[in-house]
């Protein structure tokens, strides 16, 4: 119970956060932005290869998803529901990883 505590309070704890930076960028601040140059682009690898991992997972898990529905008929409308909606929604959040991380190093090469 207290293992389900602590994912259920973390992915709280990460959509809040999320929510926060996005509020905050669209008012041209953020949370995770840095002065210092060697860390945007640490944070923008990072962030660049969370989207591509993500992308990746996307393709993984819905090929996998597809087999196994293909495999076991019954499980078939369960795993084409999770490739329609769920694997969208990691493209969509991948892109959007990607996006902020290009927007902030554009932002910090572009200050000097």
């Amino acid at each position: 119970m207290l293992f389900d505590l602590a994912i259920v309070s973390s992915v709280a704890l990460f959509w809040y956060f999320v929510v926060i930076e996005a509020q905050m960028r669209s008012h041209g601040s953020s949370l995770i932005r840095s002065s210092k140059r060697i860390l945007e682009v640490l944070k923008a690898g990072v962030l660049v290869a969370a989207g591509v991992g993500a992308v990746a997972y996307a393709c993984w898990d819905g090929h996998r998803l597809l087999v196994l529905g293909q495999d076991n008929r019954s499980l078939y409308g369960s795993s084409m529901a999770d490739v329609i909606i769920g694997e969208p929604l990691l493209v969509i959040w991948a892109i959007i990883l990607i996006k902020i991380s290009v927007q902030d190093l554009t932002l910090a090469f572009r200050k000097k």
